[in-house]
């Protein structure tokens, strides 16, 4: 079960459901000002930026566009991979 998926609007949820594969967890921060956060697996990083494994935006459209996790190689990743 993805972490903090039933926290979320629907829309969100179901996009979530939907890579279930790469998402560790979702997060609606929008009562702070800190919009939607998503922790990418171990194994997946952000195409934009490979160091980062989380993706934040303000909307839940700008969010879902900005979705494009990409495998990870990175020391913490290969880590994670051999547990």
């Amino acid at each position: 079960m993805i972490e903090g998926i039933n926290s979320v609007p629907k829309t969100l949820q179901k996009f979530v459901a939907r890579h279930a594969d790469k998402i560790a967890s979702v997060s609606d921060e929008t009562a702070y000002g800190d919009g939607y956060w998503i922790a990418l697996n171990d194994g997946w990083c952000d195409a934009f930026n490979p160091q980062c494994h989380t993706l934040h935006e303000n909307t839940i459209a700008e969010l879902i566009a900005a979705f494009d996790p990409v495998p990870c190689n990175c020391l913490g990743c290969r880590k994670a991979e051999k547990k």
